[in-house]
């Protein structure tokens, strides 16, 4: 990937002792795409970690393959993500009330396009030769 350093790193923040953030940053379908995606667990609540991980794989495993447009395709990979927490909520009471927020990220070089979702509060920044 020509244009992309791909990177990512997590801090527990100044409240909690521990860290419930998850993050994956890999080339997709071709050398001038990335996948990058931030998934923090909601503290003070049960299972914020396990909600973070499963929102990442089912993030990364729905993205796998084109399905049609990108933009489609991360809003569906949300929803998917999504329901796969709602499903291990329901199968574990002591999750009941397990969460998390995200921001997902398509960056294509070749286009020089940039398509990202969001949910809650995660920060997204672009950086464009220093600013």
């Amino acid at each position: 990937m020509k244009n992309f350093f791909l990177y990512g790193k997590t801090h527990t923040g100044k409240r909690r002792k521990d860290n419930q953030d998850t993050f994956h940053c890999s080339r997709l379908w071709d050398d001038d795409k990335a996948l990058l995606l931030v998934v923090d667990g909601v503290g003070g609540y049960a299972g914020g970690d396990k909600a973070a991980s499963i929102a990442r794989e089912g993030i990364e495993e729905y993205m796998k393959k084109p399905k049609g447009d990108i933009l489609t395709m991360l809003r569906e990979a949300v929803i998917y993500a999504n329901n796969r927490i709602a499903e291990e909520r329901k199968s574990d009471p002591a999750l009941s009330e397990m969460c998390c927020v995200l921001t997902v990220v398509v960056a294509d070089t070749s286009g020089g396009l940039f398509h990202f979702v969001h949910v809650g509060d995660t920060r997204l920044y672009i950086l464009n030769r220093g600013q």
